[in-house]
């Protein structure tokens, strides 16, 4: 068994595995051998030669750089393949170059030219030709005209010269008819998609009604030589048409209209002066139709407003109280002008005394005046004796009278025998201010009086005993005045306890504590009262609970 796996291969890079002997103690290893590819060397081709014409000695290194030798010896009499033989150690194989050697000069060969349009871009021609030749070419390029170029050999080859004509095509310019101007929003027919000359193409950009445009056409590509094409189409501006006159008139009236901004005019009308004279019995509409010096027209509506004759009215209150203001409102027309210099439609004044106001009402060139009376009836004055205040005894009634209205009403009406009458008696518990008012022409006056009540107040009195037994006799303790304010009214045990509170001049004790009745015992009082004058009393004393 062989100690190497697998077997050489000189074509390709290989891992190669050694397997020791069975019975060594020793492992397996590989070893990589690397097989590089061969490479071709390359040379630049060597132009023809003619016989016995001179060779150059090939190079020994090829342009990709292999070294090496070549055989047979150069032959500068007959066409040779020559061989490239690399020196050792390179991974290189052999190469040929073949030298033709002509017996009588070669022509120079190149593919035809395309033929090109004025002005088209023309590209360069080739230095060597389809056969090896290289050389130049004269004249220089010309995209403007048909030219024959001539292309001479490089010198040292064995060729001769030739040339090659390039076609240069003129461009045709599509023609068009003009097209006739037109006014400013006329119809424009679509341009020709075909010239007159037969060219198709499209025209930029969208047609224009309104503006003088020149358009563009740009011929179809690829159907011959053919330049753009340009056609301007005028748009005549329209006549600016305009009316003077009076736009609103009363019916009956005339006005006089005027036209301008054009050379000559049509009217609705049919008259075809400048001016017309118009007598509309409603409101019209009279247009007229302006042409300029270009033959362009516009027409142009003016409104004649006729407004019925107004009517003034003023509408608001015919009687006002002194002090008060009045608003009156103006109808009727379309615009105002009042005796107080106002010209809105309302107007708010506070006159002294009857006043006469009026108003000019105007509809177009029509007005209406009225006049419109207001009446300032004086305030009355109502008197109420006695005068101001007064004052009774707490009991005592008194009599009120009032004068100087056609009717009244007394407030609040609370203690009075007449609320509505010019005599009334009052009789008020406590101090009390009434009011009376009177209304004369729906015109109010109010006076007041004060009526005092003077409260006559007994003893401040607290009982001794009494005799919570429910037999309606002195069932309850509790304090007697009629003019107490305020009052904090508290009864003690002998411990001190307080066994009964109030605050209240109606509240009475029933002799309970807790709920609960008391024995027959004596009781301590405090008193601590505000009477209605303001004056404060204290009292403080025994009590005796009687079962």
């Amino acid at each position: 068994m062989e100690p190497w796996s697998p077997a050489l291969d000189s074509t390709t890079t290989t891992t190669y595995t050694f397997t020791p002997d069975a019975g060594q103690c020793a492992t397996t290893t590989t070893l990589d051998i690397t097989v590089n590819p061969n490479v071709t060397p390359t040379f630049a081709a060597v132009a023809p030669i003619c016989t016995g014409g001179s060779l150059s000695p090939l190079p020994t290194t090829s342009t990709n750089g292999i070294t090496g030798t070549w055989s047979p010896a150069l032959d500068s009499t007959t066409t040779t393949t020559y061989t490239f033989t690399p020196d050792a150690g390179q991974c290189a194989t052999t190469t040929t170059l073949e030298i033709v050697v002509n017996s009588t000069p070669a022509t120079p060969t190149f593919a035809v030219v395309d033929s090109i349009c004025t002005g088209d871009t023309l590209s360069p021609l080739p230095t060597t030709s389809t056969n090896g030749i290289n050389g130049t070419w004269s004249p220089a390029l010309d995209n403007t005209t048909t030219t024959t170029y001539t292309f001479t050999p490089t010198a040292g080859q064995c060729a001769t010269t030739t040339t090659l004509d390039i076609t240069v095509n003129p461009n045709v310019t599509p023609t068009f008819a003009a097209v006739a101007p037109i006014c400013s929003g006329d119809t424009l027919s679509p341009l020709p998609t075909t010239s007159t000359n037969g060219v198709l193409g499209i025209w930029s950009p969208a047609i224009d009604n309104t503006t003088t445009t020149t358009y563009t056409f740009t011929p179809s590509p690829g159907l011959g030589c053919y330049t753009t094409a340009q056609v301007t189409v005028t748009v005549n501006s329209l006549p600016t048409v305009s009316v003077l006159g009076n736009n609103n008139i009363c019916e009956g009236d005339s006005t006089t209209l005027t036209a301008n901004g054009a050379v000559s005019y049509v009217w609705n009308t049919t008259d075809t002066a400048t001016s017309v004279t118009v007598s509309p019995t409603t409101t019209t509409i009279y247009s007229v139709t302006g042409t300029n010096s270009l033959g362009c027209e516009n027409t142009f509506p003016y409104t004649v407003t006729v407004s019925p004759p107004p009517v003034a009215l003023i509408s608001g209150s015919s009687s006002i109280c002194f002090g008060q203001g009045v608003t009156l409102m103006a109808s009727g027309g379309l615009s105002y002008v009042w005796s107080t210099g106002d010209t809105t439609t309302t107007i708010t004044d506070f006159p002294n005394d009857t006043t006469v106001y009026w108003i000019i009402a105007s509809a177009g060139s029509c007005i209406d005046s009225i006049s419109y009376t207001v009446d300032v009836v004086p305030t009355p004055n109502v008197v109420v004796t006695p005068s101001l205040t007064a004052t009774i005894i707490q009991g005592e009634s008194i009599e009120l009278t009032a004068s100087g209205g056609t009717s009244y009403l007394w407030t609040p009406s609370t203690d009075l025998s007449c609320s509505t009458c010019a005599t009334t008696i009052a009789s008020p518990e406590e101090t009390t201010k009434y009011c009376v008012g009177t209304t004369v022409n729906g015109c109010v006056d109010t006076t007041c009086i004060t009526v005092f009540v003077d409260i006559i107040c007994g003893e401040l009195f607290v009982p001794s005993a009494f005799s919570p037994n429910s037999d309606g006799v002195n069932d309850c303790l509790s304090v007697y005045n009629n003019c107490i304010e305020s009052m904090d009214f508290k009864v003690f045990s002998r411990w001190g306890e307080v066994v009964y509170q109030s605050i209240d001049i109606n509240d009475c004790w029933d002799g309970t504590f807790k709920g609960t009745a008391l024995n027959t015992a004596v009781f301590v009082y405090r008193l601590d009262a505000v009477l209605l004058n303001g004056e404060e009393v204290k009292l403080k004393g025994n009590v005796s609970l009687i079962k």
